[in-house]
C-alpha cells in the first residue's frame, strides 16, 4: 500500500459519494506504488462491508469523476477475470452540477446500505469474537495474518477459482479467513483453488463446488487431475475393458478346443 496514495484518497471524500469514497480506499489499500492492483468485485465488497451491485455502482462513479481508470482481463482460456485499476493520482475531479442533490442521493444510498452494514458488521463482529475467544484459550498461538495480506490472497483466490462459482465469493471470505487465522498456507489454498479450475474446464457447472464449501472441507489438500490426466484415465478404462472382453473370448474358445478334443476322444475309443 502507498501511504501517498491512500491520504490521496482520503482527501477526496467531499467530492464522491460515501460508497465511492469507500470502494476508492479499498483500491489505494490493494494499490502498489504505480496505483494499479486487481481486486474484485467480491473481494471490494468483503473489504467495504457492502453489496457487490453497490460497489459496482460506486466503481462506475469513480470512473466517471475521472479518479479510476478500469481495463478489462481475461485468462488464457478467454474467461473473464478480475479488472486492471489504476488510480489517477492528481487528475482533475469531474464534479457534476447539483452538489444539494448529489447529498441527498448519498444519504438515500446511505439508507438502503444499512441494514446489508448493520448484516456484515455483525458477522465481522462474531468472527472477531470468536477469534478473540480462540487466543484466549490458546495464548501460545501465533498472532493471527496481516488483514491486507489476507485481502490480497483472498483477491488471488477468487482469481484462480473456477468463474462459475464466483456468485458466492461474498460468503467464501469468512471461511477464507478462519483458513488463514489458523495457520493455512494461504499460497497453498490458491495452488489447490487453481489446480481445482483446471480438473473442471469444459466440465458441467452444475457440479462445481462452491467456493465456501471447497474451502470448509479443505479442498486445497486434494489432488485434482488435470484434463490430460482425464484423458488418459478414461482410455485406460477403454483398454482395460477390452482386454477383459479378449479373455472372455479366448476362454470361450478354449472351452469349445476342449470340448471337440473331449469329443475326438470318446469316438477312438468307441470305435
Amino acid at each position: 500500500m502507498s501511504v501517498k496514495l491512500y491520504g490521496w484518497a482520503w482527501d477526496q471524500v467531499a467530492l464522491i459519494s460515501p460508497a465511492a469514497h469507500h470502494v476508492l480506499l479499498a483500491l489505494a489499500e490493494f494499490a502498489d506504488k504505480h496505483g494499479l492492483c486487481f481486486p474484485s468485485q467480491a473481494t471490494l465488497a468483503a473489504k467495504t462491508g457492502r453489496g457487490e451491485r453497490t460497489v459496482r455502482r460506486a466503481l462506475h462513479e469513480l470512473e466517471e469523476a475521472g479518479l479510476i481508470k478500469r481495463s478489462r482481463r481475461r485468462r488464457m482460456d478467454g474467461s473473464r477475470t478480475s479488472d486492471e485499476f489504476r488510480l489517477l493520482l492528481g487528475a482533475e475531479v469531474t464534479v457534476q452540477p447539483g452538489n444539494d442533490s448529489a447529498q441527498a442521493a448519498n444519504q438515500s444510498e446511505q439508507a438502503a446500505n444499512q441494514s446489508e452494514q448493520a448484516a456484515n458488521e455483525s458477522r465481522s463482529c462474531g468472527l472477531a469474537g470468536r477469534a478473540r475467544r480462540t487466543r484466549q484459550r490458546n495464548p501460545s498461538e501465533n498472532p493471527p495474518e496481516n488483514p491486507s495480506r489476507i485481502d490480497t490472497a483472498f483477491a488471488a483466490f477468487t482469481d484462480a477459482y473456477p468463474a462459475q462459482a464466483h456468485d458466492g465469493s461474498a460468503d467464501a471470505w469468512p471461511a477464507f479467513a478462519r483458513a488463514a487465522r489458523s495457520g493455512v498456507d494461504l499460497e497453498l489454498i490458491t495452488e489447490g483453488a487453481h489446480a481445482y479450475a483446471q480438473s473442471r474446464a469444459n466440465e458441467d457447472p452444475k457440479f462445481t463446488q462452491g467456493m465456501q464449501r471447497w474451502l470448509s472441507s479443505r479442498g486445497w489438500e486434494r489432488t485434482y487431475p488435470t484434463q490430460t490426466q482425464t484423458v488418459l484415465t478414461n482410455r485406460s478404462r477403454e483398454l482395460l475393458a477390452l482386454v477383459e472382453r479378449n479373455k472372455a473370448q479366448e476362454a470361450n474358445h478354449a472351452e469349445v478346443r476342449d470340448l471337440d478334443a473331449a469329443r475326438a476322444h470318446l469316438a477312438v475309443r468307441r470305435a
